[in-house]
């Protein structure tokens, strides 16, 4: 859980809560990949199923070149993707999901069911902006400039977005991920010794 999540579910009136930092951590193979020179296309990245919205993903794909990476788990998701051309690449491996992540105009993540997300880590650590809906579990952690919030459901909104995003140049996207708060926050997710040592301060203190 995270600030975004007790403030939602007012938890805290009633339980003495800590937010966990770092909750998680990314695979640090992913640095290797970051990158600034973009190609054009925009990537999903996530299970393939509605409440990932990756049907609201396939309107994106209508009108700009669409990259799927992802577990099937709606066949007529699939099928209408293939339909529309949009390449879906179900079984990649972790070096081919960072390659194709890090040449990316942007991530789109239409998800109505995130709690952290290490999906938008993985972007970030590559150097790759992200376009998602607005929901408190993310808005609360990720407030730098390379993620980009719309209102849920918002599909229009959602596409506006990514012609914005289409259009910067390396320069810009590079510029963006200069931020010290961003880079410190990358380092500190991406170490499982990081995670375990904060469970290890949080039990202590509350022994």
């Amino acid at each position: 859980m995270n600030d975004g999540v007790f403030k939602y579910t007012n938890l805290p009136k009633y339980f003495n809560l800590r937010v966990l930092s770092p909750p998680h951590a990314f695979n640090p193979l992913a640095l290797k990949y970051r990158n600034f020179e973009k190609d054009n296309y925009i990537v999903f990245l996530g299970r393939i199923n509605t409440a990932k919205g990756a049907n609201e993903a396939l309107e994106v794909g209508k009108h700009f070149k669409l990259k799927m990476i992802g577990y099937s788990e709606q066949e007529s998701i699939v099928k209408q993707a293939k339909n529309l051309s949009i390449e879906v690449i179900e079984n990649a491996s972790e070096e081919e999901k960072y390659e194709i992540l890090s040449r990316a105009k942007g991530l789109i993540l239409p998800s109505h069911q995130e709690a952290f997300s290490v999906t938008v880590l993985e972007a970030l650590a590559v150097g790759t902006p992200v376009i998602t809906y607005d929901l408190p579990s993310l808005t609360s952690v990720y407030k730098f400039k390379p993620v980009f919030f719309v209102r849920e459901f918002d599909v229009a909104s959602l596409a506006r977005k990514v012609e914005e995003i289409v259009t910067f140049n390396n320069e810009k996207v590079e510029k963006m991920f200069t931020d010290v708060q961003l880079n410190e926050f990358i380092a500190l997710h991406s170490s499982w010794d990081n995670v375990a040592n904060a469970i290890d301060s949080m039990i202590k203190n509350f022994i």
